[in-house]
């Protein structure tokens, strides 16, 4: 009976013991989340950049149809902190895609990063993206573009902005 009763005498002691040890485990986690385990001071302050507005062609406008001489332009409005911007142009009715957008298959149908470089105060995506468009036998394109700072880090998306194309696409 004394064996048993010791053991009931002594368990509370073992729980503290246990809940110590967890309690400085779990102190030692929160320093190595702080202060990196990797030794990299954290980012402190870090905020996603806000998403620019494209301005021109006007969302929701018909373009005229452009010859393949000519170039698609498309700018939006800078994002305070970007270093440089990622625009996506997207198609509608593409190869074997004729009744969506292209981009609701997983895969974005044209991607094009580090715009702005030399023209961050004003970017512009200058591209003859139409020709694609018609040798696919698209009928519309949707653009959108995010920022990127100096670490690389992505900001929040435009929405989209749908283009029409009236006419016919000159060869």
């Amino acid at each position: 009976m004394n064996d048993k009763k010791s053991f009931w005498v002594t368990l509370p002691g073992i729980l503290t013991g246990f809940a110590a040890v967890i309690t400085a485990i779990g102190s030692i986690i929160t320093i190595f989340y702080q202060v990196g385990v990797d030794g990299e001071k954290p980012e402190k302050g870090y905020s996603i950049l806000a998403s620019p507005t494209p301005e021109h062609p006007a969302c929701g406008s018909v373009v005229r149809a452009l010859p393949d001489t000519e170039y698609l332009v498309l700018n939006w409005q800078p994002v305070d902190g970007a270093s440089t911007y990622t625009v996506e142009v997207d198609c509608f009715g593409c190869g074997q895609y004729p009744n969506k957008w292209h981009s609701q298959s997983g895969t974005p149908w044209h991607i094009k990063p580090g715009m702005g470089r030399r023209t961050l105060h004003n970017p512009i995506y200058s591209s003859k993206v139409h020709i694609k468009l018609r040798q696919a036998g698209g009928t519309s394109l949707r653009w959108r573009v995010w920022a990127v700072d100096s670490e690389g880090r992505e900001g929040k998306k435009s929405d989209w902005c749908q283009l029409a194309f009236s006419g016919s696409f000159d060869q």
